[in-house]
């Protein structure tokens, strides 16, 4: 009986172990993902940014010739 129980224990200490792995590599996943999209949103921000730029440019341009 407590062999038993001993084995039981160890069978869910690895399964927990293995569980346990997996989270982890998803969460360095999450890590990696997360770090990309941040790189990705700074990106879009400095296109929008310079974007923005552009148009000002056009409407300064455009108001020249409706003078």
């Amino acid at each position: 009986r407590i062999k038993d129980m001993s084995t039981q224990i160890a069978t869910a200490s690895e399964e927990q172990s293995v569980v346990a792995d997996d989270v982890n590599q998803r969460m360095v996943q999450i890590d990696a993902i997360s770090a990309e999209t941040m790189v990705g949103a700074a990106q879009i921000a400095e296109t929008s940014r310079s974007l923005a730029e552009l148009a000002e440019r056009l409407h300064t341009v455009s108001a020249q010739f409706r003078a």
